[in-house]
């Protein structure tokens, strides 16, 4: 079991949601999403994650986002990859995107780590954060 934190959103105001994070393992053949209540993840997985981007600003063009991952491992950052562009090209409405991404666990050495997530709205020049705590075994 696991809070869930709702955040009181002001209507408007750019934010992001919780991470929803699972794990994919190749068991089988299948590379179908588990879900971790444990946060416990085999180093021989991969890690998908989703959040929803709320009240993108846009006004006759399409939002410009950009999401930044991190892999943090007591306060410093381990793995970041490049930044990258969060895709709206087919989208009509900015008020809720959703964003997902996944990455393999295998070059992380068993222990704890947080994953972070930031993304950044570059035409209001703001941010929004959120972290996940996780271990790798």
């Amino acid at each position: 079991m696991d809070w869930i934190e709702i955040p009181n959103i002001k209507p408007g105001t750019f934010s992001i949601s919780s991470l929803y994070v699972g794990e994919i393992t190749d068991a089988g053949g299948t590379g179908q999403v588990g879900v971790q209540a444990s946060r416990r993840f085999a180093r021989n997985s991969r890690m998908r994650f989703t959040t929803y981007i709320y009240n993108a600003v846009h006004s006759t063009a399409q939002p410009d986002l950009a999401a930044q991952i991190k892999i943090l491992r007591g306060g410093q950052s381990i793995m970041t990859p490049p930044e990258a562009h969060v895709k709206t090209e087919k989208l009509t409405n900015f008020d809720n995107i959703t964003y997902a991404g996944e990455f393999p666990l295998g070059s992380l050495s068993i222990g704890r780590y947080v994953l972070e997530i930031t993304i950044t709205d570059r035409t209001m020049k703001t941010s929004a954060v959120q972290q996940f705590n996780f271990s790798v075994y």
